[in-house]
C-alpha cells in the first residue's frame, strides 16, 4: 500500500488530472452539440484517454477513444506483470488479462459479466476463503474462463395455437382437452344445430360404400366426424379443419376416384364442411397463422423428419412420459405430414410438436433449476437430452419455431455435466 502511494504520488498529476477532467466535463460537452454520454459510455472508456484531448475533439465526438497510457503509468503495468509471469504456476495470467481490457476500456459483453459475476461467487460456491493461497483461486478463474458462462434460465415462449395440446399429469404428458369454441350466446342454439345436421351427413357417408372403395378417405370422414364431438362444448375446429383440408383435396379429385353420385356427395360434404369451420374465430385464425411459412419448403419438409425422430428418440428413452393418446395424437400428424406435403398438414404437425416439446421444457427447466441436477434423476430433464440432437437442429432450420430450444437444451445439459 505504501509503494503505491509513492508511485502515486511522485508521477505527473498533470495525466491524472486531464483524465479526471475529460470524464467530469462530459455533461457539459452535451450543451456543444456533442453526441451524448452515458454512464456505459464512460465504463467502455479507456482510463487513460489520448493526451491533449481538448485538440482532438473530433475524437471524442465520433467515440472513438484511443489509448492515451503515460509512460509512468505504461512502465508501472509492464514492470508489474513481468514480475507476476515469474509465476506461471500462480496464473496470474488471468488478472493480467482483466487489468489490460478494463484499462484500455474493452466493451463487456454479457458473457464477461457472467464472467466476472462467476468470480465474485467463487467463496460461495466452492469454500475459497480470503487467506487462501491465489494460486488455488485463479487455477478456478482459468477454468472457468475456459468453459465460459453458465447458461441462464432460458425464457420460454408463449403458447401458440395448436392442433393438439398437453399437460403434465403428475409424472406424465397427457394430452389435454382442447378448449371449447368461443361461441357467442346469441348464435350457440344456432351453431348446435349445424353441427348436429354436419354429424348426421358424416354418418350417412360413412354407413355407405365410399368407405369400402376408398379406405383412405373412409379414414379421412371418420376423423372429420370425431372432431364435430358430441356436442358444440367438444367441438374441436382446428382439428376439423385440418382433416377438413385433406378432404377437399379428395373433393377435388372426386370425379377420378369415385362414381358421380359418390363424387357428388363427397363434393357437397366438403363445401358444407367449409362453410361450416367458417363459423369459428379458432379454425380462422389458425389458418391464417399456418398460410405463413416457417420457412425454405425444404426446410419445412426436412423439420418434419427431425421433428419426428426427436419425439422417437424421446418416447424410446422414456416410454412411459406419453400417455397412449399423447402418444398417438403427435404420431398420427406426424404420419400424415409425412404422407400428404400439404404446406397445411406438415406446418399443423410442427405446431403440435412444439406444444409437446413447450410442455416438456418447462417442466424439465424448472426441475433443473429445483436442483434435479444434484443427484435426482428427473424424467422429463432426461427426455429432453435424450432428444437434443433432433431437437438442436429443429431449433438451427426453423428458428422462428423452435428456436428457444437451444437455450432450453444448454440449461438442461448442465444437469448431465
Amino acid at each position: 500500500m505504501a509503494a503505491a502511494k509513492h508511485a502515486a504520488t511522485a508521477t505527473n498529476p498533470g495525466d491524472i488530472w486531464d483524465a479526471l477532467s475529460a470524464d467530469c466535463t462530459m455533461p457539459e460537452r452535451r450543451k456543444e452539440g456533442a453526441t451524448p454520454a452515458a454512464a456505459r459510455d464512460l465504463a467502455m472508456r479507456p482510463l487513460w484517454p489520448v493526451p491533449d484531448w481538448r485538440e482532438k475533439r473530433d475524437i471524442f465526438h465520433r467515440g472513438r477513444w484511443q489509448s492515451g497510457i503515460p509512460a509512468w503509468a505504461r512502465d508501472g503495468e509492464a514492470a508489474l506483470f513481468a514480475a507476476l509471469e515469474r509465476h506461471p504456476g500462480e496464473h496470474w495470467d488471468v488478472w493480467a488479462r482483466w487489468y489490460r481490457d478494463r484499462v484500455r476500456g474493452k466493451p463487456l459483453t454479457r458473457s464477461d459479466r457472467e464472467f466476472l459475476e462467476a468470480m465474485v461467487l467463487l467463496d460461495r460456491e466452492n469454500g475459497f476463503a480470503a487467506w487462501q493461497h491465489p494460486a488455488e483461486i485463479n487455477a478456478r478463474i482459468r477454468e472457468l474462463e475456459a468453459r465460459g458462462p453458465e447458461p441462464r434460465r432460458p425464457r420460454l415462449p408463449a403458447d401458440r395455437q395448436s392442433p393438439v395440446n398437453f399437460v403434465f399429469r403428475g409424472a406424465v404428458i397427457d394430452r389435454a382437452p382442447p378448449p371449447p369454441p368461443a361461441v357467442p350466446d346469441t348464435r350457440r342454439a344456432e351453431l348446435e344445430s349445424a353441427r348436429r345436421a354436419l354429424a348426421g351427413l358424416f354418418d350417412d357417408t360413412l354407413g355407405g360404400p365410399i368407405s369400402n372403395r376408398e379406405p383412405r378417405l373412409g379414414t379421412v370422414l371418420q376423423r372429420c366426424r370425431e372432431a364435430l364431438g358430441r356436442d358444440l362444448g367438444t367441438l374441436e375446429p382446428v382439428a376439423l379443419g385440418i382433416v377438413a383440408d385433406r378432404l377437399n383435396g379428395y373433393a377435388a379429385r372426386a370425379d377420378a376416384l369415385l362414381l358421380p353420385e359418390l363424387a357428388a356427395e363427397v363434393v357437397s360434404l366438403n363445401a358444407q364442411t367449409a362453410l361450416f369451420l367458417a363459423q369459428f374465430a379458432e379454425w380462422r385464425d389458425y389458418a391464417r397463422a399456418m398460410e405463413t411459412a416457417l420457412g425454405a419448403e425444404a426446410a419445412e419438409l426436412a423439420a418434419v423428419a427431425e421433428a419426428t425422430e426427436a419425439v422417437g428418440a424421446i418416447i424410446g428413452a422414456e416410454p412411459a412420459l406419453l400417455t397412449e393418446p399423447a402418444a398417438g395424437a403427435l404420431a398420427l400428424l406426424g404420419e400424415e405430414a409425412a404422407a400428404d406435403p400439404a404446406p397445411l398438414v406438415r406446418r399443423s404437425y410442427l405446431r403440435a410438436v412444439r406444444a409437446f416439446a413447450l410442455t416438456l421444457a418447462a417442466r424439465a427447466v424448472e426441475a433443473v433449476g429445483a436442483g434435479a441436477e444434484i443427484g435426482v434423476r428427473n424424467t422429463a430433464a432426461a427426455a429432453v437430452m435424450a432428444g437434443a440432437a433432433y431437437l438442436g437442429t429443429l431449433a438451427t432450420g426453423l428458428p422462428a419455431e423452435f428456436g428457444w430450444l437451444n437455450a432450453v437444451i444448454a440449461w438442461v445439459g448442465r444437469w448431465l455435466r
